[in-house]
């Protein structure tokens, strides 16, 4: 059995020059934490929430040997909300994570489950053109394989 019988939730692309400004909104209105990215070509890679967020906090807190905490440095809310406007002059195109694989629609179920359990996040499901037809969580693949167990 593929994907292909699994109802997939529909996913709005966002192109490369898109400011990061304009994909945190847009998260925000579409209850969404992933988007895939594309161009004239089809699917490109994924932008999520956590791209967005680590824009805002310092750069000293980035990365694999940042600062673990910033409880030291009190309320920065303004900081905070400069760095929130700074997001309109960013492109996603900075931060699109071109290493996450879409998946086919005639993906194999056992085929998204590895590679579910290798990026924990939703995965674009594409076309033979590579066109984004939509999102595939793997929760929604967990109560897809929970409902054909009877449970």
């Amino acid at each position: 059995m593929t994907i292909a019988a699994i109802p997939l939730r529909p996913a709005q692309c966002v192109q490369s020059d898109t400011s990061l400004l304009d994909v945190a909104q847009l998260m925000l209105r579409t209850e969404v934490n992933h988007l895939p990215v594309c161009d004239g070509k089809g699917y490109l890679g994924i932008v999520d929430i956590g791209d967005i967020l680590s824009g805002i906090i310092p750069a000293a807190a980035r990365g694999p040997h940042g600062l673990t905490h910033l409880k030291f440095a009190g309320d920065l809310s303004n900081l905070l909300v400069s760095h929130v406007r700074e997001l309109g002059a960013k492109q996603v195109g900075e931060v699109v994570n071109r290493t996450v694989p879409p998946l086919d629609a005639d993906c194999p179920l056992l085929e998204a489950m590895l590679l579910f359990s290798q990026y924990d996040m939703p995965l674009a499901v594409v076309d033979t053109q590579r066109q984004v037809s939509g999102m595939l969580s793997c929760r929604t693949l967990l109560g897809y394989l929970l409902n054909q167990a009877g449970q």
